[in-house]
């Protein structure tokens, strides 16, 4: 059998794959037929972490790929936690002892 996937769902899938949980496209695929077998394909729930509502599998996609097209595109920097704690200690000491 022969499945086109959409370049959001390739995202994901390579994602998947880069992530370490899976070998190749097939293991991405076939474990997401498996769940959708046990618990039918209605039954993936995504949550927004800002908002607390659900939103649809599709939206949760595109969302992916919206972070991906900004990787692509530079947008995004590496976390430099060095940096942010650093930052942290100079508005720190900046302060004052009575605020």
């Amino acid at each position: 059998m022969h499945v086109e996937l959409s370049q959001s769902a390739k995202a994901i899938v390579d994602q998947q794959i880069a992530s370490g949980d899976f070998d190749t496209p097939d293991d991405v695929v076939e474990q997401a037929i498996g769940f959708f077998a046990v618990h039918g394909p209605g039954s993936l729930v995504c949550i927004d972490p800002q908002t607390g509502e659900e939103i649809s599998p599709i939206t949760l996609a595109a969302i992916i790929q919206e972070g991906l097209d900004d990787e692509s595109a530079g947008r995004i920097r590496p976390l430099d936690v060095a940096d942010i704690k650093q930052r942290g200690r100079d508005r720190l000491a900046g302060r004052t002892r009575s605020q």
